[in-house]
C-alpha cells in the first residue's frame, strides 16, 4: 500500500508516500507509526507525528487481517433468522432458519472451494451471495447453495467455484428447520493462491489505497516525493 500524504502550508501542499509496513489503518482514520523526514526540519517538529489524522471516506475501512483459510461460529437461539434460499431437495416451501453470515473478498480469479466436515446431528446448509446478502431478499445476489455435500467421509457441505475478484458472503444455516444446530467449522481455499480475505468492510489489503490527508505540519517543514522513508 501506498498512501499519499498532503503538507498544507500557507496554501501550498508538498506530497510524499508513505508505505503500507509504517502505516495501519482503523476505521476512517490512519495512523502514522514512524517514518523518517529528510530536509530542514524545525527541531520543535521532530516529536510530532505519532498522531491519528481523519482522512476522506471513499471507502470503508476496518481492521487490518490477512489471508483466511477456515471459519468457525455456533448457530444458536440468538443468531438472526430469514427464510433461507429454496433447494431441489425441499418437499416444500423453504423454512424459517437461524443464520450466521460470513463477508468477505478475494483478489483473484480462481477456484475457490469451501468445505465443511460433516458433525452427527447437525443438517446445515450453505448459500452463497456474491456483491451483497439480503435476508429479506434470499434469492438476490444468490451464486449457490449446498445441503449434504456427500455420503461417508466426502464433506458435509462443499461449494466450489470460479469467482471473481470482489465482495461475497457465505450463509451458514439449516436445512430443515429452525434449528440451533451449534458449533461449526469449515475451510476456505482457493486452486491457484487466490486470497480469501474475511474483514468486514475492509477494502482487501491489496487493492491500492488512493486517500488523501492533510497534515499540519510546522512551517519551514520540507517533505518531497524522492525522499527515502523507512
Amino acid at each position: 500500500m501506498t498512501t499519499n500524504l498532503h503538507r498544507k502550508n500557507q496554501g501550498r501542499s508538498t506530497a510524499f508516500q508513505l508505505p503500507g509496513r509504517l502505516a495501519s489503518w482503523g476505521p476512517f482514520c490512519l495512523l502514522l507509526l514512524a517514518f523518517l523526514l529528510w530536509g530542514q526540519v524545525p527541531l520543535n517538529a521532530q516529536c510530532t507525528f505519532a498522531e491519528e489524522y481523519t482522512i476522506s471516506e471513499h471507502y470503508q475501512f476496518g481492521d487490518y487481517c490477512g489471508p483466511t483459510t477456515s471459519r468457525s461460529g455456533v448457530l444458536d437461539v440468538g443468531d438472526p433468522t430469514f427464510t433461507r434460499p429454496p433447494a431441489t431437495e425441499d418437499p416444500g416451501a423453504p423454512p424459517t432458519c437461524y443464520y450466521e453470515r460470513f463477508d468477505f473478498s478475494i483478489d483473484a480469479v480462481d477456484l475457490y472451494t469451501f468445505s465443511m466436515a460433516g458433525v452427527f446431528g447437525q443438517d446445515l446448509y450453505f448459500a452463497l451471495y456474491q456483491g451483497g446478502f439480503d435476508p429479506n431478499n434470499p434469492l438476490n445476489n444468490l451464486l449457490a447453495t449446498d445441503d449434504d455435500g456427500g455420503p461417508g467421509f466426502n464433506p458435509e457441505l462443499m461449494i466450489q467455484l470460479m469467482l471473481i475478484p470482489g465482495n461475497y458472503t457465505l450463509v451458514t444455516t439449516t436445512f430443515f428447520s429452525l434449528d440451533a444446530a451449534g458449533a461449526y467449522s469449515y475451510t476456505v481455499s482457493s486452486a491457484s493462491g487466490g486470497n480469501i480475505y474475511g474483514c468486514p468492510g475492509l477494502a482487501s489489503p491489496r487493492l491500492s489505497l488512493q486517500e488523501s490527508i492533510a497534515l499540519g505540519f510546522p512551517p519551514g517543514t520540507t517533505l518531497t516525493a524522492e525522499s527515502p522513508l523507512l
